[in-house]
């Protein structure tokens, strides 16, 4: 999940919301916390472990200054 900040400001605050695609499960638990960018680091909110299915979050701390960017990345695997 790629995060941009494309304003004039550094952004605060930031939360990534996403979930596991329809008839798919992680194959490993996310990294948290993960560097974001410089001074930002970001967490997953609740515990996702291999074999998950759902939402995840993830909360940040630090300032996104402007036309930084990073990511936060999961794998998934096909349940059949």
């Amino acid at each position: 999940i790629e995060v941009i900040n494309a304003g004039t400001e550094p952004v605060t605050d930031i939360a990534i919301f996403d979930r596991t695609p329809p008839y798919t499960a992680l194959d490993a638990a996310p990294a948290s916390p993960v560097a974001l960018a410089t001074g930002v680091t970001c967490n997953v909110v609740t515990p996702a472990p291999a074999g998950y299915s759902g939402p995840l979050n993830w909360t940040c701390t630090g300032a996104l200054s402007p036309g930084d960017h990073g990511s936060v990345v999961f794998v998934v695997e096909i349940v059949p």
